[in-house]
């Protein structure tokens, strides 16, 4: 009997069986039942989401003769039709290697002929990115006025890559990564099915590593699976991947500490000898150190994702060598995924990290330092997002013992610094400026700000302090005044919150913004409970004053500048 990969097995067959991407579901249901049903769509986001597989499911639930609460039967005629590939009214294209004039001038030819045995004719054109610009020209026409019986359905990675007069003639449904909970009821399911015998730490590695992608999740399970004859352990998962364990990674870190280079080398060899995943092992060490960080300054173990009771005392670290560490490495991050010799791009890592002075700290005691407060935030948007705690911005408590030293050590630098704080100091919080953003926010300000945004990224002479910008998922919201921003790693928000408001963030911003920006940073869980508490509570909202963050100009841009502060700061 032929072997059918776990992707493939257990590819949902309707929607009831579709775990995740409940507002999309429940809106092109809604559109069935009400038979409000469009004439082209747009299914956009991440790879492995599920974005071809409910393109399926929405082309066999229109056809279904006896739907149920508006989903498909999977009984019928025509769904059965359409399970065995038997009918010819479901059209697959895949635009990464048909995506010519010529291809698409075949569909404009077949879209006048009536469907053969079902209601609709259904194209899915996948990777539809890949289109030319001449084939999206020759589609236009047809996209805009196709005959009754035709429905399009493009789905792609790369919104972006559309043409803006597709996009305006079509819904358009954005695809979100899976949550850690609906990855662990995609596994517990599989694992009950197929008597896979696994831990719980075998389960957790393989949902990090999945990255929200539902079918690489199954994917390394089904490679899981065969390596290990269904017996799955944490080592098994280390040797196919190219991972190190908690306590190397604890070891790794300590040796970092303590400055022994010969024995780091030693470890850095044997790491490749091994194949180790750069990426991940990067990755790992930056959760680590921001869980370090987390509990420091909050005592509190429920919001850690890698260190617990255990663990949390194996390393020593300061708050602001955390910090250090943590803007290093994710700096390195960046240069590994676009290197070929990332090997030698982590060694770099290893000797900025040696480089750092043990007595002075990266940011200045005497300065405002982000401590993290878990508050219950909340916020509005209509868009799906995720639960989990934000940070307040406070005044740390600093003996005068420590300003001396600092002083001491270097006493320029830190009047240079006390005149930015003064200038650019603001209490709000990350949530604060989702709360405003959110309440101002419209279509046309978040088109034209994610448009300035995508070719700010594309600026080859990105601030160190803006690194993290080049990790962004997505502008989630924006007003003229501030950008929400999504990232699927709670270590790049955090690092963009503690450095957007520095001078040389702002620089870099005002170059394209032509004014100052507020940025705040979160993952999915605090933009779902942020989105969630700003829709129902009543508060008064904060006031984003730009003229508070600090950036430095010139004679040149003094009529703008004017201009600006005339329209901002009424």
């Amino acid at each position: 009997m032929e072997y059918i990969s776990l992707y493939r097995k257990y590819r949902p067959t309707n929607f009831n069986t579709v775990v995740g991407q409940k507002p999309i579901i429940k809106t092109l249901l809604n559109s069935i039942q009400q038979g409000k049903i469009a004439h082209a769509y747009i299914f956009y986001g991440s790879k492995g989401i599920g974005k071809t597989s409910i393109a399926k499911i929405f082309a066999k639930t229109v056809n279904c003769l006896e739907p149920i609460n508006g989903d498909a039967c999977n009984e019928c005629e025509n769904c059965k039709l359409i399970i065995d590939s038997k009918t010819s009214d479901i059209i697959e294209l895949d635009a990464a290697s048909n995506n010519g004039v010529d291809e698409v001038r075949n569909i404009i030819d077949s879209v006048g002929f009536l469907p053969n045995t079902l209601k609709y004719k259904v194209y899915i054109i996948d990777e539809a990115h890949m289109l030319t610009t001449s084939a999206w020209n020759a589609l236009l026409k047809t996209i805009e006025e196709p005959p009754h019986h035709v429905i399009f359905i493009f789905a792609t990675t790369e919104m972006n890559k559309i043409p803006a007069t597709i996009l305006s003639r079509c819904q358009n449904f954005q695809f979100f990564r899976m949550t850690e909970d609906d990855a662990r009821d995609i596994l517990t399911n599989v694992i009950k099915n197929e008597n896979i015998n696994i831990d719980e730490t075998s389960i957790n590695k393989i949902i990090q590593l999945s990255n929200g992608s539902a079918r690489d999740l199954l994917s390394i399970l089904d490679q899981l699976c065969i390596y290990t004859n269904n017996n799955i352990t944490e080592r098994a998962i280390n040797e196919i991947f190219g991972l190190v364990d908690l306590e190397s990674k604890i070891l790794f870190i300590n040796n970092l500490i303590s400055k022994k280079l010969d024995i780091i080398i030693n470890q850095v060899e044997k790491y490749s000898t091994q194949g180790i995943n750069y990426t991940v092992f990067v990755t790992e060490l930056i959760s680590i150190l921001l869980d370090k960080l987390i509990y420091l300054q909050t005592n509190r173990f429920n919001n850690l994702k890698v260190l617990n009771k255990d663990t949390i005392n194996s390393f020593v670290l300061s708050e602001h060598e955390l910090i250090s560490y943590i803007n290093i490495w994710q700096k390195i991050f960046i240069q590994i995924k676009n290197s070929n010799d990332q090997k030698s791009v982590f060694l770099v890592g290893i000797f900025e990290i040696f480089n750092l002075s043990s007595n002075q700290p990266t940011v200045n005691s005497k300065l405002k330092i982000k401590q993290l407060d878990k508050t219950n935030v909340l916020v509005e948007s209509n868009k799906p997002i995720f639960t989990t705690s934000v940070y307040k911005i406070h005044k740390p408590v600093v003996s005068k013992q420590e300003v001396v030293e600092s002083q001491a050590s270097n006493q320029q630098e830190v009047k240079k610094e006390e005149q930015i704080i003064k200038t650019s100091s603001n209490d709000l919080s990350p949530a604060d400026i989702f709360k405003y953003v959110a309440a101002n926010a419209s279509r046309s300000t978040i088109v034209d700000m994610q448009t300035i945004f995508s070719k700010m990224l594309e600026d080859e002479n990105i601030p160190a302090c803006a690194n993290c910008l080049m990790l962004v998922e997505k502008v989630f919201v924006a007003s003229k005044k501030g950008i929400i921003l999504k990232f699927s790693n709670e270590a790049d928000a955090f690092i963009l919150n503690k450095n957007y408001s520095k001078p040389t963030f702002q620089n870099f911003v005002v170059k394209y913004f032509k004014h100052p920006i507020y940025f705040a940073g979160f993952v999915n869980k605090d933009l779902q409970e942020l989105t969630k508490d700003f829709k129902t509570n009543k508060y008064k909202l904060p006031e984003l004053d730009v003229s508070q963050l600090s950036y430095e100009t010139n004679k040149k841009n003094d009529e703008m500048l004017f201009m600006f502060n005339k329209i901002f700061n009424k």
